[in-house]
């Protein structure tokens, strides 16, 4: 697990400048790194044939999310979009 608080928006924003080179879309980083419905239409994108390296970055950004997602629930903290 990568503790470096900046790993997930490094990885989404080198996935946004891959889409937008290879595929021509634009994604916003901010909502990939927000609730999970965002990154996980983006994340479809990366696994287009059209690039090893997308999908290999969708790969790490998922496990990182993971990661930090049970990370938050071993602090007692909600995931994003299920706190009241």
């Amino acid at each position: 697990m990568n503790d470096d608080p900046y790993h997930r928006p490094r990885i989404a924003t080198r996935i946004r400048d891959l889409l937008l080179d290879e595929l021509g879309e634009a994604i916003d980083v901010g909502l990939m790194l927000g609730p999970p419905e965002y990154a996980r239409a983006v994340l479809s994108l990366c696994r287009s044939p059209c690039s090893a390296e997308l999908e290999a970055l969708g790969e790490a950004f998922r496990a990182a999310s993971d990661a930090a997602v049970l990370a938050q629930r071993q602090r007692g903290v909600p995931p994003p979009g299920l706190r009241a």
